[in-house]
Formats: structure tokens, sequence, C-alpha cells
């Protein structure tokens, strides 16, 4: 078991023929035991890029033990690197709901203030 996917009462390994984001619903966290002939490894990664790419929420803790692998410590960095590109998705999402809503509450306020200049 390279890859573990930890829920409150569970563990589960990492299906490379299932979405991630399907697989990490309820889940705390998600340990790595990095080993280089593991092609779990491989495909982690992309449906971790897949899913920063299509601002997908994953809001879970990511745990690389890199085994002293010199790819596995790139990886980890790797890991760490779209952790923050996800953290900066949810904050533009914040964002964009913010001022959604700001613009709907102005559009409210100007039609009440267009009707009371009609009359």
């Amino acid at each position: 078991m390279c890859i573990k996917i930890i829920r409150p009462e569970q563990q589960t390994e990492f299906n490379p023929l299932e979405p991630l984001e399907t697989q990490v619903e309820g889940a705390k966290e998600i340990l790595v035991n990095y080993d280089p002939i593991d092609p779990q490894i491989d495909s982690f990664m992309v449906e971790m890029e897949r899913i920063c790419k299509n601002g997908i929420s994953c809001n879970i803790d990511i745990k690389v033990n890199t085994n002293n692998y010199l790819n596995g410590i790139r990886f980890e960095r790797k890991i760490e690197k779209i952790k923050r590109k996800l953290d900066v998705n949810e904050v533009v999402k914040g964002l964009t709901k913010f001022h959604s809503e700001t613009d709907r509450k102005l559009n409210e306020i100007s039609k009440i203030c267009a009707r009371e200049m009609d009359e």
C-alpha cells in the first residue's frame, strides 16, 4: 500500500482508475509512502494536477514519506506546490462568490432606487 486515504472510520488505498475527488470524500488526510517503482505515484500526481487545473476543492492534509529518495523529495515539493495552488484556487472562489453577492445586492439597491425615482 503506497498511497493511503485516511477517513475517521477506515483507510483505503488510492485507486488510479477512479477520480481522486470521489475517493477523498470525507477523508482527513492522505499518506504517501514514496516508492520509485510504484505506478500509483505517477497516477496520483496526474490526479492532483488535474484537480488543481480544474479548480476542484481538495482540503486534505497530504503527508509524504520520501524514504530518502531524491525523486521522493521532488515529489514532496511538487505536492506542496500543488497544495498551494489549491489554496489559491479556494481564495479565488471565495472572492468570486463575494463579488457575485455584492453585485447582486447592488443590483437590488439600484432597482429599489429606480422605483423610488419613478414615483
